[in-house]
């Protein structure tokens, strides 16, 4: 299973965290994630930020992303940053699940680097002691989930001066952790630097780069990543021939020229997903539906908003592209079905953006439709809303004729119920009513 990082800088936008005079804590968390999400993307390990800029995310926002959008497995590690540790020195919370290895690992190789570490630790929940406390170890699955808070604002200019360096120690030790990921190659007696880029095809500021090399200096033994050399396909034109390259996929190759991985099997006969170094595929002209399109995959794009962009379902794209997660790279290309430009729809369909403060039950109430009805037209599966979600609003009769009462003072469940002669389990149901308590004004659905 391949190797993935999710970095979750903590804060952001309305909530600043700490501050010390003009310096914020969510300014420094998202500063040392991009430093380590570069220097992962230089070693070929990729990652995803949960914050690109100074956005205001809930951490049940959050949490949803990690889940829908990478591996629950141990091959995924997942990384908070944050500044709340005590005077002491750098605090390190991983979960219950894990082992304490990669704790342990990133506290030794930032006490050796000459960082004060106060403790790496796992925190349980007062009420729960078999569970995190933290809800972002707690609800992340099977991954590798980690919290470490680097310091606090109490001294400004320690992060000022050392976030780069924090961040450098933190990559580093994940790409250790993470093992042999990409090429890596052992330094022998007599090695330098330009005879090994020599060796591999690369230049030596390629190697001094993915491993972070301020010297030419090497130690027998010493372990090198070897970035690969990456090259932009050519354009195919009619039947174009591909010769598979060690890492090769059937799905990185459709992904590389715009087209499906069913495609590229019926067109070279395969009947299974394996490859050889070596061999010859061909590649089919892409004969999609004119109206099809291309999308390639930008940070922070995800399957459910590239669906809901060009007015299609998520599962839909998953099937065109043969996609068995909803795990998204940089650059990828998907095919989008069905040809629907990334332009607002002139027909009379009413839709409504998310704002903050906003759930699917005040949303349906405020248009006089059920939460069931908003989740089904959008293709919800659960009530989690992100702010400028665009959400598709059901007229109100394209369900039924039901009636839409609203609530005036004095009114509940029950004389309501009676009064057009239905239970209140089924006043509730329609509504999506988990209490009897109701507010003035408010729309409910007669069943």
């Amino acid at each position: 299973m391949s190797k993935y990082v999710i970095l979750n800088p903590t804060h952001g936008g309305t909530d600043s965290g700490k501050t010390n005079g003009n310096v914020k804590e969510s300014d420094y968390t998202l500063k040392i994630a991009n430093e380590i999400s570069r220097l992962l993307n230089n070693s070929g390990i990729a990652n995803k930020l949960l914050r690109t800029d100074n956005q205001t995310i809930s951490r049940e926002a959050r949490i949803h992303d990690i889940v829908m959008n990478s591996p629950d497995s141990k091959d995924t590690i997942v990384l908070s940053i944050g500044m709340d540790s005590g005077d002491a020195g750098i605090e390190i919370v991983y979960a219950l699940r894990n082992t304490d290895k990669l704790a342990a690992m990133m506290a030794n190789n930032l006490e050796n680097t000459g960082y004060a570490v106060s403790k790496y630790y796992a925190r349980r929940l007062p009420g729960n002691t078999s569970q995190d406390y933290y809800d972002i170890l707690r609800e992340t699955g099977k991954r590798e989930s980690l919290i470490i808070d680097y310091g606090n604002l109490s001294d400004a200019s320690f992060l000022e001066n050392n976030w780069k360096q924090l961040a450098e120690i933190t990559a580093k030790t994940i790409q250790n952790y993470l093992g042999e990921v990409g090429n890596f190659y052992t330094v022998q007696k007599g090695d330098s630097l330009y005879s090994i880029a020599t060796k591999y095809g690369i230049t030596v500021s390629d190697l001094q780069k993915v491993n972070n090399l301020g010297t030419n200096f090497l130690s027998v033994g010493q372990k090198l990543l070897i970035p690969e050399i990456t090259e932009e396909p050519e354009e195919p034109s009619g039947d174009n021939l591909y010769t598979v390259k060690s890492g090769d996929t059937l799905y990185s190759i459709a992904g590389k020229y715009g087209i499906t991985v069913d495609s590229l099997k019926q067109s070279n006969n395969l009947t299974s997903n394996n490859l050889k170094v070596g061999q010859k595929l061909i590649i089919p002209e892409n004969n999609s539906n004119s109206n099809s399109i291309n999308y390639t995959v930008k940070s922070g794009d995800t399957l459910y908003g590239i669906a809901s962009k060009y007015g299609v379902s998520v599962e839909e794209l998953k099937r065109v592209n043969n996609l068995t997660n909803n795990l998204l790279q940089i650059g990828q290309k998907l095919l989008i079905p069905n040809g629907i430009s990334d332009i607002p729809s002139t027909s009379n369909q009413k839709t409504y953006t998310v704002q903050k403060g906003d759930n699917l039950y005040s949303i349906a109430n405020s248009y006089g439709v059920t939460v069931d009805s908003i989740k089904n037209l959008n293709g919800l599966k659960n009530n989690l809303l992100q702010i400028n979600q665009v959400l598709k609003i059901p007229s109100e009769n394209s369900s039924s004729n039901n009636q839409v009462y609203i609530v005036k003072r004095g009114d509940n469940l029950y004389n309501i119920a009676q009064k057009y002669n239905v239970s209140v389990a089924s006043l509730m149901s329609a509504n999506n009513l988990s209490s009897t308590l109701l507010n003035i004004g408010q729309k409910l659905i007669i069943p």
